[in-house]
């Protein structure tokens, strides 16, 4: 899924409606989760594409339907049903509060000694890392701050019951922003670097504390977009 995502975004950027149609659609099909995207499309006034999409998404999902007969219908009803209702709803289930931003009204509540502990911690390193690049961009960038928010609220909506498991996005991005500084002044590019340091800090810390893998990742996703999609991003 995670694939999917990223050619999704390449070919977007090289306006190849088809292919990017037909990679965001099956990453839906797969997994709800990069239905966010569509909101960065929506900001981007895509609403051609945004429809293409939803189209080619409910083709992929009922086409098995007629071919093998399974309930699929009511497998992914299910799904959704129970992707709103562990973000939306009030409960006060264990399974449903197990993870640290499993649900946005947890997030708020914070029910239980995880969620408490890990809150304010979080809240403060996000607010760090985030009003930091906002004065880089207002100050020195200039340029559209859109994507910060919508991946952050992407990363918001992901049930965190897997929230380990997201460190996949680690790796990669690692190696391409170390790839993309190399051999650049360090001083022009202090805040990257500055950055990287604090995501590989936090990151090794979270192996004892859970809840600063959250602000890791964050980091790195918006240290990784600012440097490779900032330039192409005119609209």
């Amino acid at each position: 899924m995670l694939l999917l995502c990223l050619l999704f975004l390449q070919n977007y950027l090289y306006e190849k409606t088809f292919f990017s149609t037909l990679y965001l659609s099956l990453a839906i099909s797969i997994k709800l989760i990069p239905v966010f995207l569509l909101l960065f499309l929506f900001c981007r006034r895509e609403f051609k594409l945004i429809w293409l999409i939803l189209f080619c998404t409910i083709l992929i999902i009922f086409i098995p339907i007629t071919i093998t007969g399974e309930k699929f219908f009511f497998y992914y009803s299910e799904y959704i049903t129970k992707f709103l209702f562990s973000n939306l709803s009030l409960t006060d289930e264990k399974e449903h509060q197990s993870g640290m931003f499993f649900s946005l009204i947890g997030l708020l509540r914070f029910t239980n000694s995880i969620i408490a502990s890990g809150f304010i911690p979080s809240i403060i390193c996000l607010f760090l890392i985030s009003g930091f690049y906002l004065f880089m961009d207002k100050y020195i960038f200039k340029e559209n701050s859109v994507i910060f928010f919508l991946y952050l609220l992407g990363f918001l909506l992901i049930n965190p019951i897997s929230e380990t498991h997201h460190l996949v996005f680690v790796t990669p991005i690692l190696f391409l922003i170390i790839f993309k500084l190399r051999g650049k002044s360090f001083k022009k590019n202090i805040f990257a670097y500055s950055i990287l340091l604090i995501s590989i800090i936090l990151l090794f810390l979270g192996k004892t504390f859970h809840y600063l893998y959250f602000p890791s990742i964050i980091s790195m996703i918006i240290l990784f977009i600012k440097q490779y999609s900032d330039s192409k991003f005119k609209k």
